[in-house]
């Protein structure tokens, strides 16, 4: 059984979740490759490939993208109703695989294309945001609009309106006649979402969480002198690729230290790129990006909380990575951050509540996670669990 596994780009949230998902893969012994639209071939491995793109096509993708920037979207959250297709110039590698396995598709196929590949061919899509089934936001946001045809989106500008329907009509007409496509969620609340959808309602959605690279895993013993926080200092981290991403709230984590003042000491880790801004006095900041697992690894088991105040989010990484390395989280009570933290009896906070953060912040004692919870942990995110599962859905 031959899988390719295909996404956007190897940088981001889905690209980084699918290069785990397919080394889990290959690890367990699975015959996998992935094949993305972007990326840098020097840090390719053997498995992986960029995907052969046209001079022409890559000038109709740089053009795609910078009119929906500009002129379709109406703020910082992403909207991307329209995209190109590139899979004509891979015909022999998609015909020669057994399963296709999508985990995002801008700028690289259409949705007619999935509907055509669906004719004679598994198909699977692992769902990494809600853009999948509406027409163009790649979160919703609490909108409901994509359930009744994405009618005047309220992050499209007022020219471009129509777009987002038109974009959800063509979907669901592409997929009028196909039944052989699997969704895969990696949270039960996106599950949940993409069943609500007129456009996935009637297919097969499943649940299986994104593999965490071992290395993340820490013993008790390590974890025993991983914190390095003083008694009247708490060191707290916040982690995206972006630091200004507008759906991971930086801004909110930012007011939360402005209200608790000179009442803790705040060491701030911001990892990832970007200009954080300015915090408090009673906030030390230091910034730095990681370079691989083991950096972050790391850098994670310096921290004694690590804190996800996003906006809108669906199983973002950095939840699970510090829960391997043994560091609690506080997260927002949105999509799949406090449906995991639930599950492992962690603090949340209601989204956006500035005082609630705080006080969450204010009151939090450094502490380790329990045996029992690491043991819950590491086989949640372990990479044979995610092989397994997938495995079986290939196999069904």
């Amino acid at each position: 059984m031959k899988i390719l596994h295909l996404v956007t780009s190897f940088n981001g949230g889905a690209g980084i979740a699918a290069r785990r998902i397919v080394n889990a893969q290959i690890v367990n012994g699975m015959n996998s490759q992935l094949g993305a639209a972007n990326g840098r071939p020097r840090n390719l491995m053997s498995h992986e490939m960029i995907l052969p793109k046209s001079p022409l096509r890559k000038l109709e993708s740089k053009a795609v993208t910078f009119a929906q920037t500009n002129f379709v979207q109406s703020g910082d959250l992403l909207v991307t109703p329209f995209t190109i297709s590139i899979l004509s110039s891979s015909k022999d590698l998609i015909e020669s695989s057994d399963i296709v396995h999508i985990h995002s598709f801008y700028n690289m196929l259409n949705w007619k294309d999935i509907s055509r590949l669906a004719q004679n061919k598994k198909i699977f899509v692992t769902l990494h945001d809600e853009r999948f089934y509406t027409g163009g936001c790649h979160y919703t946001c609490g909108c409901e609009g994509y359930r009744s045809g994405c009618f005047k989106c309220p992050q499209v500008k007022g020219l471009a309106r129509r777009f987002p329907t038109v974009s959800i009509k063509s979907s669901i007409n592409a997929w009028s006649d196909t039944n052989g496509v699997t969704f895969i969620a990696p949270s039960k609340w996106l599950a949940e979402k993409a069943r609500e959808s007129p456009l996935i309602e009637k297919s097969n959605v499943e649940f299986i969480s994104n593999p965490v690279p071992p290395e993340f895993f820490v013993s008790r013993n390590t974890m025993a002198n991983s914190h390095s926080s003083h008694q009247n200092v708490l060191n707290v981290g916040f982690i995206s690729e972006n630091l200004n991403n507008p759906y991971k709230g930086i801004e909110i984590l930012r007011n939360a230290l402005r209200h608790i003042g000179d009442r803790k000491a705040i060491n701030l880790k911001l990892f990832g790129s970007g200009s954080p801004g300015d915090f408090p006095s009673n906030t030390s900041v230091e910034t730095r990006k990681f370079g691989n697992s083991k950096d972050a690894q790391k850098a994670i088991s310096e921290c004694d909380l690590i804190v996800v105040p996003s906006k809108q989010d669906n199983s973002p990484s950095v939840v699970a990575e510090s829960l391997m390395c043994g560091v609690p989280v506080l997260g927002s009570r949105v999509g799949g951050v406090s449906e995991t933290l639930h599950e492992f009896g962690l603090p949340t906070f209601e989204s956006e509540n500035v005082l609630d953060l705080a006080t969450q912040i204010l009151n939090f004692t450094p502490l380790k996670l329990s045996e029992e919870v690491m043991k819950q942990v590491m086989k949640k995110y372990a990479y044979e669990t995610s092989a397994s599962k997938h495995r079986q859905l290939y196999e069904k």
